[in-house]
Protein backbone atom coordinates (compact mmCIF):
# COMPACT_ATOMS: atom_id res chain seq x y z
CA UNK A 1 0.00 0.00 0.00
CA UNK A 2 1.08 3.21 -0.45
CA UNK A 3 1.83 5.65 2.53
CA UNK A 4 0.27 9.10 1.36
CA UNK A 5 1.41 12.34 3.56
CA UNK A 6 -2.19 14.09 5.43
CA UNK A 7 -3.03 16.80 4.26
CA UNK A 8 -2.16 18.56 7.53
CA UNK A 9 1.35 17.45 7.45
CA UNK A 10 2.07 18.19 3.44
CA UNK A 11 3.61 21.27 3.26
CA UNK A 12 3.07 23.31 -0.43
CA UNK A 13 5.27 25.55 -2.18
CA UNK A 14 4.17 28.04 -4.49
CA UNK A 15 5.51 28.06 -7.98
CA UNK A 16 7.38 31.11 -6.90
CA UNK A 17 8.91 29.19 -3.70
CA UNK A 18 10.02 26.45 -6.17
CA UNK A 19 11.61 28.74 -9.02
CA UNK A 20 13.17 30.86 -6.48
CA UNK A 21 14.81 27.01 -4.68
CA UNK A 22 15.63 25.92 -8.26
CA UNK A 23 16.85 29.60 -9.21
CA UNK A 24 15.23 29.55 -12.22
CA UNK A 25 12.87 32.24 -13.59
CA UNK A 26 8.94 30.97 -13.30
CA UNK A 27 8.83 31.01 -16.97
CA UNK A 28 11.21 28.85 -16.96
CA UNK A 29 9.60 26.67 -14.10
CA UNK A 30 6.49 26.87 -15.83
CA UNK A 31 7.53 25.64 -19.67
CA UNK A 32 9.35 22.28 -17.40
CA UNK A 33 5.77 21.76 -15.85
CA UNK A 34 3.73 21.86 -19.22
CA UNK A 35 6.62 19.42 -20.61
CA UNK A 36 6.71 17.47 -17.50
CA UNK A 37 10.35 18.11 -17.02
CA UNK A 38 9.60 19.77 -13.44
CA UNK A 39 9.04 18.27 -10.14
CA UNK A 40 5.70 16.87 -9.46
CA UNK A 41 3.20 19.38 -8.91
CA UNK A 42 -0.72 19.46 -7.58
CA UNK A 43 -3.70 21.74 -8.92
CA UNK A 44 -5.28 23.40 -6.31
CA UNK A 45 -8.38 23.53 -7.95
CA UNK A 46 -10.86 21.31 -10.69
CA UNK A 47 -9.61 22.28 -14.16
CA UNK A 48 -6.07 23.44 -15.90
CA UNK A 49 -6.65 27.32 -15.01
CA UNK A 50 -6.41 26.61 -11.53
CA UNK A 51 -3.49 27.03 -9.17
CA UNK A 52 -1.11 24.61 -8.78
CA UNK A 53 1.57 24.13 -5.39
CA UNK A 54 4.27 21.60 -4.95
CA UNK A 55 4.36 19.53 -2.33
CA UNK A 56 7.82 20.26 -0.22
CA UNK A 57 8.72 16.75 -0.29
CA UNK A 58 7.80 15.76 -3.68
CA UNK A 59 10.42 18.75 -4.63
CA UNK A 60 12.68 17.80 -2.49
CA UNK A 61 13.06 14.00 -4.13
CA UNK A 62 13.07 15.38 -7.42
CA UNK A 63 16.05 17.51 -6.43
CA UNK A 64 17.83 14.10 -4.55
CA UNK A 65 16.58 12.00 -8.19
CA UNK A 66 18.49 14.12 -10.38
CA UNK A 67 22.24 12.83 -11.26
CA UNK A 68 25.01 14.67 -9.96
CA UNK A 69 28.42 14.73 -12.13
CA UNK A 70 31.93 15.89 -11.03
CA UNK A 71 32.75 17.41 -14.39
CA UNK A 72 30.77 17.87 -17.47
CA UNK A 73 32.93 15.06 -19.47
CA UNK A 74 31.45 12.63 -17.25
CA UNK A 75 27.61 14.34 -18.01
CA UNK A 76 28.11 14.32 -21.81
CA UNK A 77 29.24 10.54 -21.52
CA UNK A 78 26.03 10.18 -19.19
CA UNK A 79 23.84 12.06 -21.88
CA UNK A 80 25.81 9.97 -24.33
CA UNK A 81 24.86 7.02 -23.01
CA UNK A 82 21.19 8.03 -22.52
CA UNK A 83 20.97 9.06 -26.05
CA UNK A 84 22.14 6.03 -27.50
CA UNK A 85 19.95 4.04 -25.00
CA UNK A 86 16.95 5.32 -26.58
CA UNK A 87 18.05 5.09 -30.64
Amino acid sequence: MIKQESAASAKLLTPAAVADLLNLKMQSLRVRRMRGLGPPFIRLGNGPTSRCAYRESDVARWIAERPTFTGTCEEKAALGKKAAARA
